[in-house]
């Protein structure tokens, strides 16, 4: 078994330098815990998670509150 240690960032105060695929969590407004977490594509192009530099998605861009570097293993 792996484990990892992941560094949240607020997606409101820093967003990801490089296009990617990252970890995203979505939290309750109400009681501010994780409804859930999952990977999300990201365009430094368009600024937005669920979009990308080839086409302009940006239409469909989603806000995720938090986002973390998406651990990858061989």
């Amino acid at each position: 078994m792996k484990e990892w240690t992941l560094k949240w960032h607020k997606a409101t105060e820093e967003l990801p330098e490089k296009s990617g695929e990252y970890l995203v969590a979505q939290i309750s407004g109400l009681t501010g815990e994780i409804l859930y977490v999952m990977t999300s594509n990201y365009s430094a192009r368009h600024k937005a998670f669920n979009a990308s530099d080839e086409h302009d998605t940006a239409e469909y861009a989603t806000f995720y509150p938090f986002w973390a570097e998406y651990p990858r293993t061989i």
